[in-house]
C-alpha cells in the first residue's frame, strides 16, 4: 500500500489487536511466578502487577486509546446503530486482561497478605475495579438495546468475572472510606440481573 511504501505503517487490525496483545499477555505472565508453589513475597506480586498492567495500558495507549475513548462516548450518549460489534469485544476482553492481571494481587489484599494502603496495590485495585465497571456497564447496555444476540460465553465470563471482583471489593473495604461505594453497588446490582 501507499503508505506502507512510504515508511508510514498502517495501524492493525482489531483482530491482530487482540492477538497481539493476548500473546503478550500469556509471555508475561509465563515469565511471573504468581501463586506458585514456591513462596513469593508480597513486592514480588506487586511488581509483577504493575509491569503487567503498564504493558497493557502501554498497548491500548499505542493502538486502542482513542477508539475506547469513542466507544464510551457512543456508550455514554446510548448511541449503539454504529457500534463495530469487533471494538466492544475487543474493549471488554481488554478489561478482562486487566481483570485477570489484577485480580491475584486484589485477592491477596482482601486476605490482607499485602497492604491495602500501599499507592501501588491501591492504583492497581482502583484499576481492577474501573475495568469490572465498565465491562458490567457495557453488557447492560448491549442487553438493554438487544445488541447482544446471545449472551455467550465471553460475555457470561466477562460478567462473573466483574461482578467477582465488585463482590471482592464490597467485602473488603470500610464502606465510609470508598467514596465509589454507591456507584460500584449500583454496577454490581447491574451485573448480577
Amino acid at each position: 500500500s501507499q503508505g506502507t511504501k512510504q515508511g508510514t505503517q498502517q495501524p492493525p487490525s482489531q483482530l491482530s489487536l487482540h492477538t497481539q496483545l493476548q500473546q503478550q499477555l500469556q509471555q508475561q505472565q509465563q515469565q511471573q511466578p504468581l501463586l506458585r508453589k514456591s513462596k513469593i513475597l508480597p513486592h514480588d506480586l506487586i511488581t509483577n502487577t504493575v509491569e503487567l498492567l503498564d504493558m497493557l495500558e502501554n498497548h491500548c495507549e499505542l493502538y486502542l486509546k482513542q477508539k475506547f475513548i469513542n466507544l464510551e462516548r457512543q456508550i455514554e450518549l446510548n448511541d449503539t446503530k454504529k457500534i463495530d460489534k469487533h471494538l466492544i469485544h475487543t474493549y471488554l476482553k481488554f478489561n478482562q486482561f486487566i481483570i485477570t492481571s489484577c485480580r491475584p494481587l486484589t485477592l491477596s489484599a482482601f486476605k490482607s497478605i499485602l497492604p491495602q494502603n500501599n499507592y501501588k496495590v491501591k492504583r492497581i485495585i482502583k484499576k481492577c475495579i474501573e475495568s469490572a465497571c465498565k465491562n458490567i456497564k457495557v453488557l447492560e447496555i448491549l442487553k438493554i438495546f438487544k445488541k447482544l444476540i446471545t449472551f455467550d460465553y465471553w460475555h457470561s465470563h466477562f460478567c462473573f468475572n466483574s461482578v467477582l471482583i465488585l463482590l471482592i471489593n464490597l467485602f473488603s473495604k470500610d464502606k465510609k472510606k470508598n467514596e465509589n461505594y454507591d456507584y460500584e453497588i449500583k454496577i454490581l446490582i447491574m451485573g448480577l440481573k
